[in-house]
């Protein structure tokens, strides 16, 4: 099986931004050039996450102008609320999406989605934190804490056509201390589908430790990368001695 590097971008607009705790976002530069690095760098996937709620209508022209200079798949959440939505991102450069807040808003809607467009076209981001020993999910953007716990929600993503979940810590997201490897263990036993872990890359050894500790082949990385001084060929190149990577 191929382990994979993903390459996140937090955007507002055309500028990509960065913080700690899903709080305290500083900008980082602009998604083109970023993003065209990224694909040049042998990235296996590109997830662009819109955190200020614009519409979708408003990245249209910036999704158009990414997919036709970057070829490999394109992943985009953050305000997606219909089934339209959806249509417009799909038919302007997009190949998956990304649902979050809307699941648990409209918790109907992911059956439909799943038989409209296929359950590999369709990813659930779960954020989570840890809360006296229980994994809570929360919502839009982090800011809100549900009732609801992580087995609950995987179950409830899975059970309606979810074909991959994207796995978030927001206790270690933009941290660097690493992948919490118990979180992402105890989802990969409850879980039958594939998952992508999130949330704290600081250093290559964080990258191998969920590969070696864990069963996930997914890696989502993003403030790790924006320093400028760590490249995904670097990554794979290191990975490539005990794990398939795509060059």
């Amino acid at each position: 099986m191929v382990n994979r590097i993903i390459a996140c971008l937090d955007v507002i607009g055309d500028f990509v931004f960065k913080g700690v705790n899903f709080k305290n976002i500083q900008p980082v530069g602009c998604i083109y050039d970023i993003a065209y690095k990224y694909y040049l760098d042998s990235a296996d996937e590109l997830v662009i996450l819109n955190i200020n709620k614009s519409s979708i209508s408003s990245y249209i022209d910036i999704l158009r102008k990414l997919s036709s200079n970057i070829f490999i798949p394109i992943t985009f959440g953050g305000n997606i609320r219909t089934s339209n939505d959806v249509d417009l991102l799909l038919n302007n450069g997009v190949d998956r999406v990304c649902l979050n807040s809307t699941l648990y808003y409209n918790s109907n809607i992911l059956p439909y989605l799943s038989k409209r467009y296929g359950s590999q076209c369709i990813i659930g981001s779960i954020d989570v934190s840890n809360i006296s020993g229980m994994w809570y999910v929360y919502i839009d953007g982090g800011t809100k804490r549900t009732n609801i716990l992580l087995k609950d929600w995987i179950e409830f993503n899975e059970s309606n056509g979810i074909g991959e979940i994207l796995l978030t810590s927001i206790d270690r997201d933009g941290t660097g201390i690493g992948y919490d490897i118990d979180l992402i263990n105890y989802a990969s036993k409850i879980s039958n589908i594939p998952l992508i872990a999130s949330g704290g890359v600081g250093c290559f050894n964080d990258i191998e430790s969920l590969f070696s500790l864990t069963d996930v082949n997914s890696a989502l990385i993003a403030s790790y990368l924006h320093s400028n001084t760590n490249s995904i060929s670097y990554i794979k190149k290191r990975l490539s001695s005990s794990y398939c990577v795509r060059f």
